[in-house]
């Protein structure tokens, strides 16, 4: 990608636990590249919302925001993760630091999928946020991009 930056979980240091997962994400303008390896724990969840903090006023003012996460291995997470995850998703949409529209890419053989893609689809619900889940990188990326343009139409 031009003019893009590269960060990964393993750049935070974050409580007293290792890390269990890796993310690495990677930014295209106001669109933020996450690759995910889990399974995931508070520690990495943390480390991950660091770099989402970093990245965040990197980005356009005034435009909406996308993400793109592609999951590797596992989008397992332990329940607590998964809380505290839920939590910062609605804290940050308040607060206006949310990615306005987000498409994960998992494919059915991904450890947990099946569960974590309509769990994680309430979250973004309840949070007011686009989401949608895609098992092939190509059509998540479509559609990212076609619902960035309509919005983007009148704010930037």
């Amino acid at each position: 990608m031009n003019g893009s930056t590269l960060f990964s979980s393993t750049e935070e240091s974050m409580g007293w636990f290792s890390q269990h997962g890796l993310v690495n994400l990677e930014t295209d303008g106001n669109i933020a590249i996450y690759d995910a390896w889990g399974p995931f724990n508070e520690e990495l969840l943390a480390a991950n919302i660091a770099m989402h903090k970093r990245v965040i006023p990197r980005m356009r003012k005034n435009c909406h925001r996308g993400a793109i996460a592609t999951f590797h291995c596992s989008a397992m997470a332990s329940p607590k993760t998964i809380q505290r995850f839920a939590e910062y998703l609605k804290t940050s949409a308040l607060n206006g630091r949310a990615f306005t529209i987000t498409a994960f890419v998992m494919a059915y053989d991904i450890d947990g999928a099946g569960f974590m893609r309509h769990l994680l689809a309430n979250f973004y619900a309840d949070a007011g946020l686009s989401f949608k889940v895609f098992p092939q990188l190509n059509e998540a990326q479509a559609w990212l991009k076609s619902e960035l343009e309509i919005v983007n139409q009148q704010t930037c």
